[in-house]
Parts: structure tokens; sequence; C-alpha cells
């Protein structure tokens, strides 16, 4: 099956254990480009709290499709000046990679197309839900947020947006922090899998959070160097 059946596979049995029928709202997330995605050399995968819900859809939004549709409609120099969550998470991801990937010479919107999204609420979502409802989710749905993360995109990097707090419902004590800035702001983590670090976690602002991306851009960047350069980098140092 290829990545695109699996999550629609998946989303299926979500539905079903949610008590969703098609009719209901849910977020149709994952890889945007899936054979770009599966492609890449380093799998980034954006952690998300919710898609408000929209009035207008009546099974949900399509990540894949919904970015597509932007990037027609703007064109991707508006695009990226736009501070939409995708826009925002474009630039970091393309930062990301221009760090761990040296011979990398795609732009924003490529890198942001080999990308993959994954919601933490998938459904019923509502302009902003609380803490607790959120944690409610992770808890309740965490063996099928574990299998969209782990059995079906597998990313080698989870960047979050002031979320990483929900990944401890989801994998326990198994997150270390290893890096942050002076003003933690941003801050590394690792994934540990089996006594070994398996997975990078990012965690910064959310991308609709109002401060400086230029800022919180620069903090990643700097942080990002100091991790390549440690004995700790999971990353190969000559890439």
């Amino acid at each position: 099956m290829t990545i695109t059946e699996k999550e629609n596979e998946l989303f299926q049995r979500w539905r079903s254990h949610s008590n969703a029928d098609e009719t209901t709202f849910f977020v149709q997330d994952g890889a945007l480009d899936a054979d770009a995605y599966i492609n890449s050399s380093i799998k980034i995968c954006s952690i998300l709290k919710e898609v408000p819900f929209d009035k207008t859809a009546s099974k949900g939004y399509n990540f894949g499709k919904g970015f597509q549709k932007k990037i027609k409609e703007k064109g991707p120099e508006a695009f990226l000046k736009n501070k939409g969550t995708l826009s925002v998470l474009a630039k970091r991801i393309s930062l990301i990679r221009e760090i761990f990937e040296e011979k990398n010479n795609k732009d924003a919107i490529s890198s942001l197309s080999e990308s993959a999204y994954v919601n933490i609420k998938k459904y019923r979502g509502t302009k902003t839900s609380s803490i607790k409802d959120l944690e409610m989710v992770a808890t309740k749905d965490k063996d099928f947020l574990m299998e969209q993360i782990e059995g079906i995109l597998s990313p080698d990097i989870l960047l979050c947006g002031k979320t990483r707090h929900y990944l401890g419902f989801i994998y326990g004590g198994d997150i270390q922090l290893i890096m942050e800035d002076q003003n933690r702001k941003t801050r590394l983590f690792h994934l540990y899998r089996e006594g070994s670090a398996r997975r990078l976690i990012i965690e910064m602002y959310h991308p609709s959070h109002r401060t400086s991306e230029n800022e919180l851009l620069d903090r990643l960047k700097d942080i990002l160097l100091r991790y390549k350069k440690s004995e700790i980098c999971l990353f190969d140092k000559t890439s």
C-alpha cells in the first residue's frame, strides 16, 4: 500500500473509533506530496494542534489539496509573504533542510511539499481548543496517532509549534531535552526508542503566534548549527 492508501485506511478506522460519520468534519492530513516525502533524504513532519472547523467543508480539510490550491491561487511569492501556518512552516522547514542537507538547493515551496503534517485533534475542530481537550484527544487517540507517525510516516524530525507537550501523552517518558536557547523559545529533544536516540524533535512557538518570525528563524538556525556540530547529532555531518 502507498502512504496515501495507508492514511486513508487509517482515517476510516479513526472515524469509526471517534463515532464520526462521513459528514463529520475530519482532518485529512499526512504527507503533502506522498512521492516527494518518501523520496526525501530527511523526512520532516510538523505536529499541529488542530484545523479550526470550516463550515464550508463537509468531510474535513485535506492538507495536500489545500496547499496546492493556495499556491495556485496566490503564487509562490505571495504565499510565502502570507503569515499563515503553512507559509510560516515552509520557511522553518526550508531552513532545517538547508542546515542538514548541504547539497539541497530546493526552494521553500519544494521543501514544504516534501514534508508531512499530523494534527493532534482530527475531528470536531474549533477555533481554539483547551489544553485539557487536546490532552484528552492525545490520550484517547494515542494508538491512532502513534500508527500515523510511526507506522506510516516514520519521520526523521518532528517539528512542533507548542505541541511537544502532547507528544508526551503518545510516547511517555521516551522524550529527553538535549538543547535550548537562553530564552527557551527554541528547544531540541531526542526521542528514544529501545534505549537509543532515534529522532530529533524541535519545539518552537506555534506558527500563528504573534512574535517575530525572523527572530525565531535566527534562533532556530543558531541552535541547529550547534546541534549539528555536537557529538549527539543524528544526521550525517558531511551530507
